[in-house]
């Protein structure tokens, strides 16, 4: 179980109260300090939630080895088993000390989360929010791209599993776009400023990411986009996409225990979007705990839990590999079977997955419309998909500002989007032979009187997707 999961896990569950006695057999031990809170250390930023139950604590980190790890309280000491780690909470409560057995140089100092004003607070989490919503629909364009330019008729199951991955990054998508509606926010997707430019550095992670065609290179850039702090590309690095809605969970479960839950989330029940899709139920945000589940589900879904191939969709109810684990088939072109899962995480010993490679249409990455001005055929064709696109998100902000019955039509747009996509990669480029032109994802200013319409916005029966 991952350190967020068991955190999650934890809330669901409720606490006891700390402040109570411990006992060894009839002798009741020494009364324990409150060490349940939100600490961040001095030494490199990290966040470190403890929480408590009677004087047992169970520390969360997720970008540390042990997390999560165990320890008991004993007075204003707090000790963590088998890591050493030992600290000494400050008269005041504000900070606790730690050092190390048998590192005696080693020190480090864990502050307590100052929760901010209610007002403050919440313009800090719904920024955070905002900021999740645009990251994950950052990486959408690409897995769509990388899944639209293989040829039709090849790589099966390379193509169903780049268009589960996608889907559910849309879910995602929706859900984080629900908590920020539940706590009284609004996303905000018809903007120039939330539209990526690719070749796109995706902040916090600091991962480059591209418009390319399906290869091993790509599969391996979206392999680290989803991983774990504990995988095998990151070693416990801090900035991971899992580590930020951490921190998100830990800002919101702070807040809520200071001005309650009503106060944080103060938004309107109406706006919460719910559907179906061919990879499960998007459900409404309507309090803390649904909140902190989905966040969980999502961040889960993408980098697995330690030490698992397999996690349990919030969206579906299955038991299924996790997005870090599915791009490791495509990167290994096999499968993983059950055994791996004790054995086997990184490297699945399964059957082939079929994968050809050169079954692709090959374009030069991050296309741009402009690059084709001088071929007006082509250039339109390239402000018409942009069009579309830009529609899309102007579309979607309605569905979470005020329209959530209106979040079927998106699926409609978004098969024009993938029809216009796959025109253009069947496209000759004109300056390149042997490569074609690609989707650009661009966003236009669709209220200008020269900008073009999407064309036809044509009936659904009349376009396909894979």
């Amino acid at each position: 179980m991952t350190g967020f999961a068991h955190f999650v896990l934890l809330l669901a569950v409720g606490h006891a109260n700390p402040q109570e006695h411990i006992s060894t057999g009839t002798r009741l031990a020494e009364k324990c300090s409150d060490f349940d809170s939100t600490w961040i250390s001095e030494k490199d930023g990290e966040f470190i939630k403890l929480i408590q139950v009677n004087c047992s604590v169970t520390i969360v980190n997720p970008t540390q080895k042990w997390s999560p790890g165990h320890g008991v309280a004993v007075g204003n000491k707090l000790r963590m088993h088998g890591t050493g780690y030992v600290g000494t909470l400050s008269a005041n409560g504000s900070s606790i000390r730690v050092t190390r057995r048998f590192h005696p140089f080693w020190r480090n100092v864990w502050n307590r989360l100052r929760v901010l004003p209610l007002a403050d607070g919440l313009a800090l989490v719904r920024g955070h929010l905002q900021f999740a919503i645009q990251t994950e629909q950052s990486v959408i364009q690409p897995y769509l791209t990388a899944l639209y330019s293989i040829r039709p008729g090849s790589n099966q199951n390379a193509t169903s599993v780049l268009h589960g991955l996608a889907i559910e990054e849309m879910l995602h998508m929706t859900t984080v776009s629900n908590v920020l509606n539940a706590v009284g926010g609004h996303p905000i997707m018809n903007t120039t400023a939330f539209v990526p430019v690719y070749p796109m550095k995706l902040p916090w992670t600091n991962l480059t990411v591209s418009l390319e065609k399906f290869s091993k290179h790509q599969m391996s850039v979206f392999r680290q986009i989803e991983e774990a702090t504990w995988g095998p590309d990151n070693r416990y690095r801090i900035n991971t996409v899992g580590v930020y809605y951490f921190r998100i969970a830990l800002f919101l479960d702070a807040m809520v225990k200071a001005y309650g839950e009503a106060a944080v989330y103060s938004g309107d029940p109406a706006l919460q979007v719910t559907s179906s899709s061919s990879r499960g139920t998007v459900k409404g945000m309507y309090n803390h705990s649904d909140a902190m589940e989905f966040l969980a589900g999502v961040y889960i879904q993408g980098e697995g839990l330690k030490g698992s191939l397999y996690e349990t969709s919030q969206y579906s109810e299955k038991v299924e590999l996790s997005h870090f684990f599915r791009f490791n088939e495509l990167l290994h072109d096999r499968c993983y079977q059950p055994s791996d899962n004790a054995t086997h995480l990184y490297d699945p010993t399964g059957s082939s997955m079929g994968t050809d490679w050169e079954a692709v249409y090959d374009f030069p990455p991050n296309p741009r419309a402009a690059d084709f001005s001088a071929y007006p055929d082509i250039y339109q064709q390239m402000r018409e998909f942009n069009s579309c696109y830009t529609h899309f998100l102007a579309s979607l902000h309605n569905v979470f500002n005020g329209a959530p019955q209106s979040f079927p039509e998106q699926i409609r747009i978004m098969m024009i989007l993938a029809k216009l996509a796959k025109q253009l990669l069947t496209t000759k480029h004109p300056e390149k032979p042997g490569m074609t032109v690609g989707p650009p994802w661009e966003w236009i200013n669709i209220s200008s009187p020269d900008a073009p319409a999407c064309p036809g916005w044509m009936l659904a029966s009349d376009v396909t997707i894979i």
